[in-house]
């Protein structure tokens, strides 16, 4: 099964090179089969681009960690895998599903471009739109806190900077809602796993603390697509 979103477009020759990937599989147990984006500006997805080979949960965590910035694949996975791994509900991104099915099922990964991602277009999450980070951060909260729970001690083993990137994350959303006295639990998280934590970033706390974290949200906005538009 491949699962495409709106604005991805596979190539012409795309489902037969699929088809002949999924022939020459290494190995009858693996469960999905991943490729990469084109994007419309003429880079890649995901980036910096892995090498040919077959991922068990650590070898996934591992190229996680090194393709933060830009991870987007396009899969093809075994229908019957979603049976025991759920794909999320509501407006939740997809990290914990694809941790979790990591965990149980190998994958294997092509480095062969099938499919161009429109990043231009208007409704990608990835946007800036304050109003869809506000509607969509309690969803992105939760799906955070199970990364953190089922997956947690993996990431600071295998994928410290993803680790980091969940746990400031989760202190920007929680000021965000409005929930300062969870944010400060993993600002404190983030503190005691940084041997050399960004100073930006707690001087950002303390002015989302003393402004509102909303005020400081619109400003940052308003102030990038001011850029974009000069641009």
């Amino acid at each position: 099964m491949i699962l495409l979103d709106s604005d991805d477009e596979l190539f012409p020759n795309a489902l037969s090179l699929i088809s002949f990937c999924l022939d020459n599989l290494v190995s009858p147990d693996i469960a999905r089969a991943n490729f990469v984006y084109l994007w419309d500006d003429g880079t890649f997805s995901p980036y910096p681009l892995p090498v040919a080979g077959v991922w068990d949960y650590v070898a996934f965590l591992r190229f996680w960690n090194e393709s933060l910035v830009r991870s987007d694949m396009l899969t093809c996975t075994r229908r019957q895998t979603f049976e025991r791994i759920k794909f999320p509900e509501g407006f939740a991104l997809e990290s914990i599903y694809h941790l979790d099915f990591a965990r149980h099922y190998k994958q294997q990964f092509f480095p062969i471009a099938l499919a161009i991602e429109h990043t231009d277009a208007p409704n990608r999450i990835t946007r800036l739109d304050f109003n869809r980070l506000v509607a969509y951060a309690p969803y992105r909260i939760d799906e955070l806190r199970q990364v953190l729970e089922r997956h947690g001690e993996a990431l600071k083993t295998f994928a410290p900077k993803v680790y980091e990137n969940v746990l400031r994350g989760m202190v920007s959303l929680l000021l965000l809602v409005g929930n300062r006295a969870e944010a400060l639990h993993y600002l404190r998280l983030y503190r005691q796993f940084h041997r050399h934590p960004d100073f930006r970033f707690f001087l950002s706390f303390v002015i989302k603390t003393v402004f509102g974290s909303r005020f400081v949200y619109k400003f940052r906005y308003s102030l990038k697509k001011f850029k974009s538009r000069i641009r």
